[in-house]
């Protein structure tokens, strides 16, 4: 009697295509940097909490869930993020937005559903994917306009010299309620100060990056 393979993917969860695909778009972010074909994909997660979609490319990680959606089966997918969209894509393609956005889509394992139709989606082994370093303790929450604005200010004296990574960042200090933004190549210097951070709220997702100012919230 032969042994039956253990499935690589096992993530089951029902979604509308528009926050989906919102979602899909925000952890994009998490692979631009990517080369191993584990760290362009998206890891999928179902559980009794919900469906949380994980990129993360060494240099940028993303973690959004989507309160959209409804898990059918605890488990674990990775799929090559590229070929989800493009198959997610054509599965609404010739509807209105409005109706695309509205289109139910089942993730079962490895198969992606609508009411029509049924198409295939390759999957790597979760063992694959490399986690990204858990977090430092969260020390406060910003406004993400605000933060950008100020990003954009002190950016323009960051360095661009790769072999000096550390001018390449911007420094940011919290003392007490008082966020410092700094940034230096060494000929120049820039400082500014971001509102005070606020209260955090529930439904709020960090994307995390470097020199090119890719710090956000949605």
């Amino acid at each position: 009697m032969s042994e039956q393979p253990t499935p690589t993917a096992t993530a089951h969860f029902t979604a509308p295509y528009g926050p989906l695909a919102e979602a899909l778009a925000t952890a994009e972010f998490g692979t631009a940097c990517a080369s191993a074909p584990a760290q362009t994909a998206v890891l999928v997660e179902t559980d009794d909490t919900g469906l949380t979609l994980r990129t993360h490319d060494y240099e940028t990680a993303v973690s959004i869930t989507v309160p959209d959606a409804t898990t059918t089966q605890t488990g674990a997918s990775l799929l090559p993020l590229a070929q989800l969209k493009k198959a997610m894509a054509a599965m609404v393609a010739g509807e209105t937005k409005a109706t695309a956005a509205r289109t139910t889509l089942t993730l079962a394992g490895d198969l992606l559903i609508t009411e029509h139709l049924t198409v295939p989606v390759n999957t790597i082994p979760v063992g694959e994917f490399a986690p990204a370093p858990k977090p430092a303790p969260l020390a406060a929450h910003l406004d993400a306009q605000h933060l950008h604005r100020q990003l954009q200010r002190v950016l323009t004296a960051a360095g661009t010299d790769e072999t000096l990574p550390t001018l390449t960042g911007v420094q940011m200090t919290l003392t007490g309620q008082t966020l410092t933004l700094a940034a230096t190549d060494r000929f120049r210097f820039a400082v500014a100060d971001p509102p005070p951070p606020r209260t955090p709220t529930t439904r709020e997702v960090w994307v995390e990056g470097g020199r090119d100012g890719s710090w956000g919230r949605w």
